[in-house]
């Protein structure tokens, strides 16, 4: 006898409705590019929601279909479903894994609020279009972890999002906190990439954005010094501000060193304290919204 078809004939094949992208749900249904048949109904990824001209996008970034299909924003960026006037700015975050970012914070420690923070801000659909790279500090113990030529190249470069975000993600995972606290020269090294990538973006304002627990004292004269640097940035050209998001627990000496250092990049220290993870990523919102299109 002749086989038979035991879920659904198309034509001359037999396929599974329930999962076939080109035939979901019936014959001759067709899912848009980028989507998945699910008990025969077509389904785009979240980070791409949206459907325009049989392709799964996302309205909210996507400056081909900016806001709504056909929308094209003309080499520009697209922001949060708007067409950006302006060349989006970029920041290089910095990442503290000193010992004590591992004291406890919240539900889990330090680091792992920052780190879950962070991951949630670069996949947010309005850091589309914004350039971020990271550079995790201290590497390594003092005094040779202390000089600027340490941090030169940042664990991730600053580059567009939401295409940097994978390699971002990646280089969150696996820091176990250990050394001592130290700033200057992290620093120094971010403003200089900062600036670097400015002047290959004409136009596009830059910021380094500092998260730590505290300041320390492993390396010499390194508040000071930071101190004037961030004042370097700021008035050099182009232009780079510094960002200080604080957390935990910090010394009055520590909150006054994020005043004077932030005050002088031109940009605001904010102290989060034990709030964790939703403080942390609403002050990197801040900082965003400053460098997003000014």
């Amino acid at each position: 006898g002749a086989c038979q078809c035991l879920k659904k004939q198309c034509g001359a094949g037999c396929v599974d409705p329930d999962i076939d992208p080109q035939n979901c749900g019936d014959c001759g249904v067709k899912c848009p590019a980028g989507a998945t048949c699910k008990t025969g109904v077509c389904a785009c990824p979240s980070n791409k929601p949206d459907t325009c001209l049989g392709a799964c996008v996302d309205k909210q970034i996507d400056p081909k279909n900016c806001g709504d299909c056909g929308v094209d924003c003309g080499g520009n960026a697209c922001v949060a479903g708007l067409c950006s006037t302006c060349t989006p700015g970029g920041m290089l975050i910095l990442l503290d894994e000193s010992g004590s970012m591992g004291s406890s914070l919240g539900s889990s420690t330090s680091i792992d609020q920052m780190v879950d923070a962070v991951a949630a801000f670069v996949q947010e659909a309005a850091s589309g279009g914004v350039s971020v790279g990271v550079s995790w500090y201290p590497r390594g113990s003092t005094p040779g972890a202390c000089p600027q030529s340490v941090y030169t190249s940042p664990d991730v470069a600053i580059a567009p999002l939401p295409a940097n975000a994978p390699a971002i993600m990646a280089a969150l995972s696996g820091k176990l906190p250990s050394y001592g606290s130290i700033i200057n020269g992290p620093l120094a090294a971010a403003i200089a990439t900062v600036r670097a990538w400015e002047t290959a973006v004409p136009g596009a304002p830059g910021a380094v954005v500092i998260i730590n627990d505290g300041v320390g004292t492993s390396c010499s004269n390194d508040v000071p010094q930071a101190v004037s640097g961030a004042m370097a940035g700021l008035i050099g050209t182009p232009s780079v501000s510094t960002y200080i998001i604080g957390l935990g627990s910090p010394t009055p000496t520590d909150t006054q060193a994020w005043t004077d250092i932030a005050t002088a990049g031109g940009g605001t220290a904010t102290n989060t304290g034990s709030t964790g993870k939703p403080a942390i990523l609403d002050a990197l919102r801040a900082v965003r919204a400053k460098v997003a299109c000014p």
